[in-house]
């Protein structure tokens, strides 16, 4: 062991100093710290290498980093010269709810940002979970008067921040005592290669959207990601945005609460084919129109390899299925998703590494006329009708034999849109092990806290049981919580492949397509919008 550590470090010590910028950039976002913290012990020599590209890249990932780290920017502006960029996920806990510095991190950000101590940063990240606007110890009583940006920050940001690329602002929200979203300048983001605006539901008046979806038409020219979750107050479309031209556009998240015209959306995706990431997941869509028409044309999206959409769209798009890597599904019921990826699609998805199902069991009186709903497959590989009018399924029964023969390369799976506790995916582990690259497992499980040492034991136990049984799985995670972090099992193996040890903490969502993410969101909600 300790030989072939030596000889590890003698490798890395002969690589180019000039050489480790382009290894971190090749690096998953959410990767990049601890592999390069991980490299910068393994001698001086590295260390001296890697240290600034550590430090160029900050990802922090709680209140105690963001603090700490954040006031080192302000202690010692020279250190902000090397920053180019900063991610900050915090839930503003009640401890920190002071809105003066230095108690608040919002508040800390802004100061940082002012005073001019991040002059060359390209991506600026600044992404509120969960905690910071409702206060469980008083009994979900709206916290006041911090968890908003002050009047015209984002334009401080323009001019402070000159090279800046990539903005993303992630669940900000708004109510009636605190109207700031329009005088912090969100509304018109800088010119952007990327953006990300994702407010809290029933944020935004629908003029305020509209100015939203202008504003982003100026921006058309070099926009290649944009992610637009506007929190709307009143039904809103997104058509503005099919009017747009985006040459360079490669990611799109979108949602909206109004029906959809599927003659202007299929026309904007035919003039962008360069699209390879699409989430229209977040969608309040109940009537009968879909984003997409039941014919496709040919060498429709022809790049797409990541998707995430409720059932009807995924079975609109059903052709170009095969070639996805990564596919989660929404709003199913039943064995609708092994429907799709067996009978509607007989050769599968062979290249499918992520796979997230979004189910639940139907409970209505007669489902007969929903195509899919009283489908399954049974062990012998025969395509069967359920005989009851209302025959509900779940991912227990008669249904994870056909996701293994669909998908059988798949790398992470996901479950949402039912709590099942954990140990449920022992009945289950026989079909999982017919997963040999099967390394990752999210699902929706019971509600840990996951500040609580008692409950903490209990999903270590649990998840070790589940690793025990599926011999391939390195971590589990639980997504019941509406944000991360995640309560997360990191399972280490011996050389047979049995358990040396499992180790709970905090985690993130789903890797494979969420490689320019710093903090991995996990799918929830199938069937509930406000999840």
């Amino acid at each position: 062991m300790k030989l072939a550590s030596t000889t590890s470090q003698g490798l890395f010590s002969n690589i180019s100093a000039e050489l480790y910028p382009i290894i971190a950039s090749h690096l998953p976002l959410y990767a990049t710290s601890p592999t390069l913290l991980a490299l910068a012990l393994t001698n001086r020599h590295i260390s001296d290498v890697v240290l600034p590209l550590l430090y160029s890249i900050l990802v922090l990932k709680n209140e105690a980093d963001a603090l700490h780290v954040l006031q080192r920017l302000l202690d010692d502006p020279p250190f902000g010269r090397v920053v180019r960029e900063l991610h900050v996920i915090c839930e503003l806990s009640n401890n920190i709810q002071n809105p003066n510095p230095p108690s608040a991190v919002i508040r800390r950000v802004e100061e940082v940002v002012s005073s001019g101590y991040l002059p060359f940063i390209h991506t600026f990240n600044l992404t509120i979970s969960w905690g910071w606007y409702y206060d469980p110890e008083r009994n979900l009583k709206q916290n006041e008067g911090y968890g908003n940006l002050s009047k015209a920050f984002v334009t401080t940001l323009k001019q402070n921040c000159p090279r800046l690329r990539c903005l993303i602002l992630r669940n900000f929200g708004e109510y009636f005592k605190s109207i700031w979203i329009e005088e912090s300048g969100i509304l018109q983001a800088p010119d952007t290669t990327r953006l990300a605006i994702r407010l809290r539901d029933w944020t935004l008046q629908r003029s305020a959207v509209d100015k939203l979806f202008e504003h982003v038409s100026s921006l058309s020219a070099s926009l290649h990601t944009l992610e637009l979750i506007p929190g709307y107050m009143q039904s809103t479309s997104t058509s503005p945005i099919f009017n747009l031209d985006l040459p360079c556009l490669r990611s799109l998240t979108l949602s909206t609460s109004a029906e959809v015209d599927t003659e202007k959306s299929m026309a904007f995706f035919k003039r962008h084919p360069s699209i390879e990431y699409l989430d229209i997941s977040l969608n309040d869509i109940r009537k009968t129109k879909c984003w997409f028409s039941s014919e496709l044309p040919d060498r429709f999206l022809p790049n797409l390899l990541h998707l995430r959409a409720r059932w009807a769209e995924a079975r609109l798009l059903a052709p170009i299925l095969p070639q996805l890597i990564s596919l989660s599904i929404h709003r199913s019921i039943n064995a609708q998703i092994p429907y799709l990826l067996r009978s509607v699609i007989p050769n599968g998805l062979p290249l499918l590494k992520s796979l997230d199902i979004g189910q639940s069991a139907s409970v209505d009186n007669d489902i007969t006329a929903i195509e899919g709903s009283l489908w399954y497959e049974s062990k012998d590989g025969t395509f069967r009708q359920a005989n009851k009018r209302n025959q509900s399924r779940t991912v227990f029964e008669s249904f994870m034999h056909s996701i293994v023969r669909a998908a059988p390369n798949l790398e992470e799976l996901a479950f949402h849109g039912s709590l099942f506790p954990i140990l449920y995916f022992v009945s289950i582990a026989n079909d999982l092990n017919d997963l040999p690259h099967l390394k990752h497992l999210y699902c929706e499980g019971s509600r840990y806290d996951i500040h609580s040492s008692a409950d903490r034991l209990v999903f270590t136990s649990h998840a070790k049981e589940v690793a025990d049984a599926v011999p391939s799985l390195v971590s589990i995670t639980n997504v019941a919580n509406v944000h991360p972090p995640f309560l997360t099992a990191k399972v280490g193996r011996n050389s047979s492949g049995g358990i040396a040890g499992v180790k709970t903490g905090k985690g993130f969502g789903m890797k494979i397509g969420y490689e320019d993410e710093a903090f991995p969101w996990a799918p929830r909600g199938s069937t509930r919008r406000w999840q």
